[in-house]
């Protein structure tokens, strides 16, 4: 089926209206929460409440430039305009557009974005966070084999529900993965597109195991590696919860202009304050991501 530009998609709890081609989202229809249009975006907001290398911001509005590929503003929660090179090819434009300036529409929103990938089961939720490169997604991944359903990979949208729980939106049904973890996942890279060219990550659909409601969340685990032998895993109380929620929101420095950081406290008190958080180590020279999720789900997961 080809895909026709001008569609209305959802992701994020969002029903969102594109005049760029978003295949990788699910359709849907209604009245747009989101307008994502091209148009024309300066090189400058004409006065930012903060100013770094790739961004500029204030209340209400984002300006994101990615060298090369396009100028992205997001005003007010509710609309991204994309100033795009015309050599450019869709998807490296919507590599950034559904990372860095959907990160930031999100904020802008009140919504909380995690730096993680998110699967789910019996009607709960768990978030594996960590920096780039720490496998989150491969874990998602070996999850997924083991029956469980994906519900946002990278960014977890986290809000609060009707009884003011913290609830994951589900995003969209693909994940990205390096060539390296599609192979320990059992899976021929060849067999995806990759992001963009020169980057040999790919996307992997995963549609007949995505999730498309929110789920309550049941933990995050932060994924880090040390030099050691074993695997360990902690369950983290205190203050350190908050810091851990604070060092694992999504493009957190966006929050510095943007006028959201009482916002963003709140929510993240309550995420902090509710869900349970466990930091697991594994050896830095293996990463087998099916047996680190059997351990997870031996040593934390486990039904009594």
């Amino acid at each position: 089926m080809s895909i026709k530009k001008h569609q209305i998609y959802s992701a994020f709890g969002l029903t969102i209206f594109s005049e760029h081609p978003l295949p990788e989202l699910e359709l849907s229809a209604g009245k747009p929460d989101v307008n994502i249009r091209y148009g024309t975006v300066p090189e400058h907001l004409e006065k930012p409440d903060f100013t770094a290398v790739r961004f500029e911001a204030s209340h209400g509005d984002f300006l994101l430039r990615v060298d090369g590929v396009a100028r992205f503003r997001v005003k007010n929660g509710n609309e991204i305009i994309i100033d795009k090179k015309a050599e450019i090819q869709d998807h490296d434009v919507t590599l950034f557009l559904m990372g860095s300036a959907i990160g930031a529409l999100l904020h802008q929103r009140g919504i909380l974005p995690v730096h993680g990938s998110s699967v789910c089961r019996d009607g709960e939720a768990i978030i594996f966070a960590g920096v780039s490169g720490a496998g989150k997604s491969t874990l998602a991944g070996a999850f997924i084999k083991k029956g469980y359903q994906l519900l946002a990979d990278d960014i977890s949208a986290i809000v609060l529900d009707d009884q003011k729980e913290p609830v994951v939106l589900p995003g969209y049904p693909q994940i990205k993965l390096w060539a390296d973890a599609l192979k320990k996942l059992g899976e021929n890279p060849k067999a995806y597109k990759t992001l963009r060219i020169g980057i040999d990550k790919r996307k992997l659909p995963v549609r007949e195991s995505f999730c498309n409601f929110p789920h309550p969340v049941k933990a995050i685990v932060v994924l880090s590696s040390h030099n050691g032998n074993e695997k360990e895993v902690e369950k983290i109380n205190g203050t350190d919860r908050f810091n851990i929620i604070k060092n694992q929101t999504y493009r957190f420095n966006y929050l510095e202009g943007l006028g959201q950081k009482d916002q963003h406290f709140i929510l993240a008190g309550k995420a902090a304050g509710s869900i349970p958080i466990f930091r697991l180590k594994r050896p830095a020279k293996e990463f087998d991501p099916e047996k680190l999720a059997d351990y997870l789900l031996e040593e934390v997961f486990k039904p009594v």
